[in-house]
């Protein structure tokens, strides 16, 4: 994961942490608003760690497909 990858995976978490503490603090105030918060947060999070695996996965696909290529001749 590089740097941007990593800054943005941090992003993410910090946004979830948030939330977290956003549905705590509003106890029986807000609940739906802070749940429909956290969802969408959590999805956030969720896609961008998802998208910066396949990200990763390809990185690594195509350094392994350069590396037999390398071998090969």
């Amino acid at each position: 994961m590089d740097d941007q990858q990593a800054k943005m995976v941090d992003e993410a978490a910090q946004k979830f942490a948030e939330a977290i503490m956003l549905m705590n603090r509003t106890g029986s105030g807000r609940p739906a608003e802070a749940q429909d918060r956290l969802a969408r947060l959590t999805r956030s999070f969720v896609e961008r760690v998802i998208g910066n695996l396949e990200a990763q996965a390809e990185s690594d696909r195509v350094g392994s497909q350069r590396l037999a290529e390398q071998a090969r001749g």
